[in-house]
């Protein structure tokens, strides 16, 4: 089994409890437990921002159509589209207020962009309030992976 396969590997869906609530596999693999008028919330607002196509613009504001970065956008890696990058990302934004990215550099630069599920992200804390975080941790289930933060994307809700 290779790494990205384990990193993104399906957790099976959870039967009915005791309570009545039931674990919903969607179809991003996150598990939801909540009231379902939240989970249609979240679904409604990461789908309005998945159907936003991005554009590219240089600094004087003009668009730039044949940038490299359109197509990086376009094809984020070889199992997602933008737009399903994006309601991923809008997902784990909306359940957890945090999102992770995994670029992919080679010598052409960026070539993928990996979405990361956020209950795979831990890191190892500075105590410096200007560059907090030291390392980021990526379990792959049998292992883990040390990410410098310079090579990590987190995006993050404010409070």
């Amino acid at each position: 089994m290779s790494f990205l396969s384990k990193l993104f590997e399906k957790k099976s869906a959870q039967p009915m409890t005791q309570t009545g609530w039931v674990d919903w596999l969607d179809m991003t693999g996150h598990t939801v437990s909540e009231n379902p008028y939240v989970y249609r919330c979240k679904d409604l607002r990461a789908t309005s921002v998945a159907s936003l196509h991005p554009i590219v613009f240089d600094k004087d504001g003009n668009e730039i159509p044949n940038h490299p970065l359109n197509a990086l956008l376009d094809r984020p890696n070889q199992r997602s589209t933008w737009r399903q990058f994006m309601y991923d990302i809008q997902i784990d934004i909306a359940s957890t207020g945090n999102a992770y990215i995994l670029p992919m550099v080679t010598v052409k630069g960026v070539t993928e962009l990996w979405r990361i599920p956020p209950e795979r992200v831990a890191f190892t804390a500075t105590g410096d309030i200007f560059r907090p975080v030291e390392e980021w941790i990526v379990t792959t289930g049998t292992s883990s992976m040390h990410i410098a933060p310079e090579n990590f994307i987190h995006v993050h809700t404010q409070l």
